[in-house]
């Protein structure tokens, strides 16, 4: 019959039969229990914070949803389709931009950057959808020339360049 030596846990004096190893942090080489080893052995991450860059640029879109959404609700019409908008439903899903906020940030809330399509929640033809889609798809759509209309109003304060910017400044 064989007896197991017990030995201290190097850091909690516990005695334990099977001692493991710290691989990091500041007890590293010590020989621990399966607690202190689990306490002091995890790989510790910074906390994550948002990023404070993204969200300076994205400081404005609240302020400019909500506008939009009261604009909406007066008239809740597509203005591709015109068919019936639900307002009442996860009404932001009905504002496009015309240039997208991701790739154009200095006109991201810009107040004529917008129009207002049906989405696939409201049971229509899902023109904000087709809108998004694509430059080909976009052209080819009703509502192409009334976003071509709200570009002349804000394409001065543009300052980033791109495919989707000379479409519309070849339309004006």
């Amino acid at each position: 019959m064989t007896f197991q030596k017990h030995l201290p846990c190097e850091l909690c004096d516990t005695p334990v039969s099977i001692r493991n190893t710290i691989k990091n942090g500041e007890f590293r080489g010590k020989k621990a229990c399966i607690a202190c080893k689990i306490l002091h052995d995890a790989v510790r991450k910074k906390p994550t914070r948002p990023n404070e860059k993204r969200k300076r640029e994205r400081a404005g879109l609240p302020e400019f949803f909500a506008l939009a959404i009261e604009e909406l609700r007066l008239q809740p019409i597509c203005q591709n389709c015109r068919g019936r908008i639900n307002i009442n439903y996860e009404p932001v899903r009905n504002i496009a931009h015309i240039l997208p906020k991701q790739r154009y940030k200095s006109v991201m809330t810009h107040p004529d950057n917008k129009l207002f399509l049906c989405a696939g929640k409201d049971g229509q033809s899902s023109c904000h959808e087709r809108f998004d889609s694509g430059v080909s798809a976009m052209t080819e759509m009703p509502c192409f020339a009334l976003a071509a209309e709200n570009f002349k109003k804000f394409q001065d304060k543009v300052t980033e360049r791109g495919k989707l910017f000379l479409i519309f400044a070849e339309n004006c």
